[in-house]
């Protein structure tokens, strides 16, 4: 969970666990003690949590979006590039030797190249930058790459609205990347008042939806991928069922609602429609 570019590990009875009671939870860390304030996060009764690190401070701090956790509970964050403005690194990494759920050692790598998106597989971290998926090899035990990251893909679209790319691996076959679309919702004129809808959206075309690619091979472009559904204006995030294989994804709903409609709608309403999508993506 992410707060003010902090993590905060979510714990029942102090210790690591899915959305369950306390009395069902066993403790596999009993070092960890949560926060007084719980992190500055509100919780249901039951729960509580531990800043895992603070990456907020300074005068440039990390916009931190997706993580992963590797089999050895290191965390790698991806730091944003928003409006392609770079910063000083892509990723970051964060690993507790201790065991009290504070991160104590840190990395950082990938240059000056930001994004949103990351996945991990057999000790591949894959990083999904606004234009290009990136592969560093993590060596066992290590918290940076071994070499430069390869390019699983590059050119793909980074202008306009939702340049992020979100990454999710299902085999070794299969890397799922979100292009989103390039406006709010394909009107005339972008995000204007009562601007009616461009139809056909010339933007189902090369965005707004899902492409599957290899996440074994380098040099891949979109035209390598194959377009897996059609018509998601932004999917900010994406996760593959380990049973079996069905891809799902968070869409993040337009915005403007009552900026461009305001005979139609109140702000009440533009604050909490239309919501964020929970989908299952087939096929077509």
């Amino acid at each position: 969970m992410r707060l003010n570019d902090s993590f905060v590990l979510i714990t029942c009875a102090v210790a690591m666990a899915a959305l369950t009671s306390c009395d069902d939870a066993t403790d596999p860390n009993e070092n960890v003690v949560c926060d007084d304030d719980n992190g500055g996060i509100t919780l249901p009764d039951g729960f509580c949590a531990v800043v895992v690190a603070d990456l907020a401070s300074g005068a440039d701090p990390a916009r931190a979006r997706h993580l992963v956790v590797t089999p050895n509970g290191d965390i790698f964050v991806a730091i944003n590039s928003p409006n392609n403005v770079n910063p000083p690194f892509g990723v970051i990494g964060l690993r507790d030797t201790d065991g009290d759920g504070d991160a104590d050692e840190q990395s950082a790598f990938s240059g000056r190249l930001g994004g949103r998106g990351l996945a991990w597989r057999h000790g591949g971290l894959y990083f999904g930058a606004n234009h290009r998926v990136l592969r560093f090899s993590i060596p066992s035990g290590a918290l940076t790459p071994s070499g430069a990251g390869e390019v699983v893909v590059s050119g793909l679209p980074n202008t306009g609205d939702h340049i992020s790319k979100t990454v999710v691996i299902a085999d070794a076959q299969t890397l799922y990347v979100n292009i989103g679309s390039a406006s709010n919702a394909c009107q005339v004129e972008n995000r204007e008042l009562e601007s009616p809808g461009v139809f056909p959206c010339p933007e189902l075309t090369p965005r707004a939806g899902v492409w599957r690619f290899n996440p074994s091979a380098t040099g891949q472009t979109q035209a390598s991928g194959t377009r897996v559904a059609t018509g998601l204006r932004n999917m900010v995030a994406l996760v593959v069922n380990p049973a079996n294989g069905a891809l799902y994804g968070v869409q993040h709903g337009r915005d403007m609602l009552f900026e461009n409609w305001p005979d139609f709608f109140t702000q009440e309403e533009d604050a909490v429609l239309p919501a964020e999508e929970l989908v299952r993506i087939d096929q077509g």
